[in-house]
């Protein structure tokens, strides 16, 4: 089988098996953004229409860097990190329930074990990005819904009434932030990916969910759920991060993850390895 054929194959039977996880997520997206703009509107007195770079602010702003010396209240970014846990547990499942059924005959009849793998990792890709693709068309149309234009300029003064904080005067070009969102997003699923080989898919989705709470309540570069968050970002904050350099540490994380679980993989015995979900 050659790898183009394990490719179609992969996305035949993957998305099949997570079309309903899919149409959560673009419905959870939508109603996120929609519900916060809502928030914004009665707490601060922010009147619509809303621009498409404030429904995204709404939907993946995140939350502002907690410091527990100021005594101030842990504000859980529950919507941010709901939105986050789901896009990557869309391809969590099938790579490795396709490795214990069907995938074990497809792996003897392509030969290589990389080739497998390397499919699985195009799969995973394709599937976050479709993710990321459907939280934005979500927030596009709240945005339309409101009466917004497609604009991803945030005018001054909407992150503090959306209550995330901002030290840097705006507007706010969200463009770099589209741009390096998916790029994370795609590490993150492949770093899972590469997890859930060695530990399981239960426990590498754990992994995945305790990265992101991670970020929410520390702020450190090396935390990749920074470059997730609006409100952490050097466009809102002084000393923020760096989206240049976000994207940069998605290449390298997607990278490792790639070639550590390949590695893993061509000596792993699949045919003792049992199904844990």
């Amino acid at each position: 089988m050659t790898f183009a054929n394990l490719v179609r194959s992969d996305l035949s039977e993957g998305l099949r098996s997570t079309r309903g996880r899919v149409a959560l997520l673009a419905v959870g997206g939508g109603c996120l953004s929609f519900l916060q703009l809502l928030f914004t509107m009665a707490i601060d007195y922010w009147d619509p229409p809303f621009t498409f770079g404030e429904a995204i602010v709404a939907a993946m702003g995140g939350m502002s860097v907690f410091d527990p010396d100021h005594e101030v209240a842990f504000r859980f970014p529950a919507g941010w990190m709901l939105m986050l846990m789901l896009v990557a547990y869309i391809p969590l499942s099938y790579p490795y329930r396709d490795l214990m059924g069907y995938g074990r005959e497809v792996l003897v009849a392509s030969g290589s074990r990389w080739s497998w793998w390397l499919s699985k990792c195009l799969w995973v890709t394709l599937v976050a990005l479709l993710g990321c693709a459907l939280l934005v068309v979500a927030c596009a149309i709240v945005s339309l819904l409101w009466g917004g234009e497609p604009s991803l300029l945030v005018p001054d003064g909407f992150l503090e009434c959306a209550g995330l904080g901002s030290e840097l005067a705006g507007p706010y070009d969200l463009r770099p932030f589209v741009l390096v969102f998916p790029l994370m997003v795609v590490a993150v699923c492949l770093l899972q990916l590469a997890l859930s080989l060695a530990l399981g898919p239960t426990l590498a989705f754990a992994s995945t969910s305790v990265i992101l709470l991670a970020s929410a309540y520390l702020f450190h570069p090396l935390l990749p759920g920074e470059y997730l968050m609006i409100a952490r970002l050097d466009l809102s904050i002084p000393n923020g991060m760096s989206l240049r350099s976000g994207a940069i540490y998605a290449l390298v994380i997607a990278a490792a993850s790639v070639l550590v679980g390949g590695l893993h993989f061509s000596r792993m015995d699949c045919i003792d390895k049992e199904l844990s979900i």
